[in-house]
């Protein structure tokens, strides 16, 4: 079955078990060396007009099935998989990217680039850890990304923000560093959906990194102009090395992931309206034909 279809018919399969099947086939399929499953995006948002997103946690990238793959998780990590599954007549797709521990911790505290430490800056769920340590560690973790988040993007925004403008400031400043077709409207969405949590994060962060808030419920910035204009270097940098990341995952999903470009064109018309259609010659070997359709949809505005 065409991937492009069956992920069109996975908005009316899927229900509310459908996280917990994945995990118990992920957990069969690395099982020694799984740590944790984290469920993550936009199926915790109620959206299931979508692919239910994974990571996959692991000790090691020995369980990776060939050498080519593990090397390319450790240099540039995570590995991002699609996983097939038949229930009850049903057949349902998910996606998953593996990560081991150490990667997972160091990537959140440490890396320049923010597709870690962005995505787990927002609500996530564990549905499953082998133990109370691996729970913590992956914990802490989170509680780390947020704190990056906000140290990253305060001296971006405003002088006096509301708690909205805020964090839809940093979303988007964290959008521009990969190529991604969702529009402005995702990060007014998620921010609108999770304004508790974020307030709750922002509360407890942001005197840290130089925010205030005020009688209003507005946040004021007090970054120096130095540390202003060192954020506006970085990030520019950060959208340069992000595009040629952006491009070296697409090669590396052409090997990890089952038919890469039916789920591009898929995932671009869901965020966009922009349909196209692939040759079959373009589906069978993306990586030498595919990049004439994907230059045409980045102009028409596929990707931002």
């Amino acid at each position: 079955m065409k991937q492009k279809k069956l992920m069109n018919e996975n908005v009316s399969n899927l229900n509310e078990n459908w996280p917990d099947i994945f995990s118990l086939a992920l957990q069969e399929k690395f099982r020694p060396n799984i740590l944790a499953i984290i469920l993550y995006g936009s199926w915790l948002r109620g959206n299931r007009d979508t692919l239910p997103d994974f990571y996959v946690i692991l000790d090691t990238y020995s369980c990776l099935p060939s050498r080519w793959e593990r090397l390319g998780n450790r240099v540039l990590k995570p590995n991002v998989y699609n996983l097939l599954l038949h229930e009850e007549e049903k057949t349902c797709v998910a996606k998953y990217a593996t990560i081991t521990l150490k990667h997972f911790v160091s990537g959140i505290t440490n890396d320049f680039h923010p597709y870690l430490w962005a995505r787990f800056s927002q609500p996530t769920k564990v549905i499953f850890s082998k133990s109370s340590a691996i729970s913590s560690s992956i914990s802490h973790a989170f509680t780390k990304a947020s704190e990056r988040m906000l140290s990253e993007t305060i001296p971006m925004v405003a002088s006096e923000s509301s708690l909205n403008t805020l964090w839809e400031t940093s979303l988007a400043l964290t959008y521009k560093t990969e190529l991604r077709s969702e529009n402005s409207q995702k990060s007014r969405e998620l921010v609108g959906h999770y304004a508790k949590y974020l307030e709750k994060k922002t509360d407890l962060i942001g005197p840290r990194y130089g925010l205030s808030k005020t009688e209003r419920g507005t946040w004021v910035c007090h970054s120096s102009w130095p540390k202003r204009f060192t954020a506006v270097v970085k990030w520019k940098l950060r959208n340069y090395v992000g595009t040629l990341l952006s491009v070296i995952r697409l090669v590396k999903a052409a090997f990890t992931f089952n038919e890469p470009l039916e789920y591009i064109l898929w995932k671009v018309e869901r965020h966009t309206g922009i349909k196209k259609e692939a040759s079959l010659r373009q589906k069978r070997h993306p990586l030498i034909f595919a990049w004439g359709l994907l230059w045409e949809i980045y102009r028409e505005g596929g990707f931002k």
